[in-house]
């Protein structure tokens, strides 16, 4: 008797473990998520921390893949499969967003933010929030708003020290319309490049330069073929971080909260290094005789005004005067 109840208690205890295993396994969400930048960039200190910190909060139910370096595609590529499903997550440029949500170009405009604190006081507020939730209808979670700072123009070989010397200069935008705008504005045909063409576009002579923050600058090389660099910060970069909709809502309440908590702290950790590494990064740029121009940004200004006109139909001038205004 005492042989068949051991022989019983260990039936039990057996198919208890492999239930359990069973579950767990079943229980386990994996999301892919891809980005365009390279392992030193803000986008991968982002997308690494959300995943330990998305394991960590969800007890292991959640784990992240993260491929960097663009190997799941460009930013517009990425957005997409967001919205698709077939990449569960991503972090990119918010004006590689206007091909899915119009009102997300609203942060492209010139001069918009006075500086980083205002421009994350505006993310993380009313206006950040309302923006954000436009994505949904699109399948699209996005989860928190990360930053790569300000942009700057980079040239191969003419030195940019006022709008007049941009007269003529073809130059690589992003694929929205407002940068196309801009630069328009100033003389310069606005060339929209996909982001992994940039290096070959600049080398080649198809584009006399283009515009970006100085750490994206840095991991893309593009200091290898363009080193004179005009600190205009003519646009602000919010990276949002991304999700696709439909699978934030399958996961428990207890889980999508542990989602937001992650992502939320893994921008902050983001932010953090854009604020600390500016000047580190620039002292390294120098080394590889890159040349940074200090300008005067109020003639850049007054020629690039007429884009708000152009774009205030489409925004709406209550919410572009939500953003000037904000303290």
């Amino acid at each position: 008797m005492a042989m068949r109840q051991r022989i019983t208690w260990f039936v039990f205890l057996l198919v208890s473990i492999v239930l359990a295993v069973s579950q767990s396994a079943q229980a386990a969400t994996e999301l892919k998520l891809g980005h365009f930048m390279g392992t030193e960039d803000a986008y991968h200190v982002i997308a690494t921390k959300f995943a330990e910190l998305a394991s960590q909060y969800t007890n292991g139910a959640v784990r992240v893949r993260v491929f960097p370096g663009g190997q799941l595609g460009g930013d517009r590529e990425l957005t997409e499969a967001v919205m698709l499903g077939t990449v569960e997550a991503t972090i990119v440029a918010s004006g590689n967003i206007a091909g899915f949500e119009p009102k997300f170009m609203v942060f492209d405009l010139p001069f918009l933010f006075r500086d980083e604190a205002q421009g994350l006081r505006v993310l993380d507020g009313p206006v950040g929030q309302k923006i954000a939730a436009l994505l949904e209808p699109k399948g699209i979670k996005l989860l928190a708003w990360g930053s790569n700072g300000f942009r700057n123009m980079i040239t191969v070989k003419k030195k940019v020290m006022g709008p007049d010397d941009m007269r003529g200069l073809r130059f690589r935008v992003m694929e929205s319309p407002v940068f196309v705008a801009m630069f328009k504005s100033l003389g310069a045909s606005a060339v929209p490049i996909a982001p992994a063409e940039i290096y070959s576009s600049l080398q080649s002579g198809v584009v006399d330069g283009y515009e970006h923050p100085v750490q994206a600058y840095k991991t893309i090389k593009a200091y290898e073929v363009a080193k004179l660099v005009a600190l205009t910060g003519h646009a602000y970069t919010p990276t949002p971080l991304l999700m696709n909709l439909k699978v934030f809502n399958s996961m428990s309440k207890a889980q999508q909260e542990a989602i937001l908590k992650a992502a939320q702290e893994a921008a902050l950790a983001g932010r953090a290094l854009i604020a600390k590494s500016l000047e580190e990064q620039k002292a390294q740029l120098r080394a590889f005789g890159v040349e940074f121009i200090d300008v005067d940004k109020r003639p850049f200004q007054q020629k690039m005004a007429d884009v708000y006109k152009q774009f205030e139909p489409q925004f709406g001038k209550d919410l572009i005067e939500a953003i000037l205004q904000s303290k």
